[in-house]
């Protein structure tokens, strides 16, 4: 179980976390017994749903995929599926990132990754799959640094279940040694070489593998995922198109979300 793990909802300002031991937050945060009268309505605060009674979880929510409200913990844990670091959806991407080193230093790399989502984008796909079956397919070809350009791998994402808990298809082609070599599939929070980050923070996580908690709710005004040292970043439209976008006016939801608040939160 993931622990001191906390996710934003979907839906209003509600926070969940796999670990009733976490401590609250103060300021805007609001714990159960102060819930709004419009969360309590989104939320089911049943004991057995909540995870409050140490009783046997069902794998899979009763109700069908997205849900609707109100939402128990578990089913919240569910709709947090699509938000994996890796889009849900066929395209290609240019990953430009930093991550920090098992000796706390900080390294730079570019990834250029193709996936394909073979059946339908979302979580749906892999929810709905059999255990053991792949639900996507992707490629990373590996540019910067200058050691490692030319590195390929190809992961075969399969839906895990009771008797298939392998998630992870996982081969490497070796532009010193001209090989593709099959590596074993990555433990639950393994991390990648050299850094801090593991495997499932990529490829995101399985609910069903987890115990849930509603704890309270929170309102969020920032986040430090947006850049500030520049203007204005480009965009891309689902119809192919780009854009330039002011920094100062993305939203943190993006501009469909239904749920701001009349200060912004």
């Amino acid at each position: 179980m993931l622990l001191a793990l906390i996710f934003l909802l979907l839906g209003p300002e509600i926070v969940v976390a796999t670990d009733e031991g976490v401590a609250a937050p103060t300021g805007t945060w609001r714990g159960l017994d102060a819930l709004t009268g419009f969360e309590r309505q989104r939320l089911d605060l049943n004991t057995a749903n909540n995870g409050g009674e140490k009783t046997v979880a069902a794998y899979l929510p009763q109700e069908t995929w997205p849900f609707e409200a109100p939402f128990s913990a578990q089913e919240i844990g569910f709709r947090i599926m699509d938000f994996s670091h890796i889009p849900r959806w066929s395209h290609v991407m240019a990953d430009a990132f930093g991550v920090l080193t098992k000796a706390g230093y900080l390294t730079q790399g570019v990834t250029v990754g193709m996936v394909d989502q073979p059946v339908e984008p979302g979580a749906r796909a892999q929810i709905n799959a059999a255990p053991g079956e792949i639900y996507s397919r992707q490629i990373f070809f590996d540019i910067y640094p200058p050691k490692n350009r030319g590195l390929q791998q190809m992961w075969l994402m399969r839906r895990t279940g009771a008797d298939n808990p392998e998630k992870l298809d996982f081969f490497v082609y070796s532009p010193s040694l001209r090989r593709v070599r099959r590596q074993p599939p990555p433990r639950r929070e393994a991390q990648f070489p050299d850094v801090v980050q593991s495997f499932d923070d990529i490829t995101g996580r399985e609910a069903w593998e987890l115990d849930w908690r509603l704890l309270g709710a929170d309102t969020l005004y920032e986040t430090v995922r947006f850049p500030t040292t520049r203007k204005q970043v480009t965009l891309g439209r689902s119809d192919g198109s780009f854009y330039d976008m002011p920094v100062s006016e993305l939203k943190m939801m993006g501009d469909a979300y239904p749920f701001y608040r009349e200060d912004g939160g």
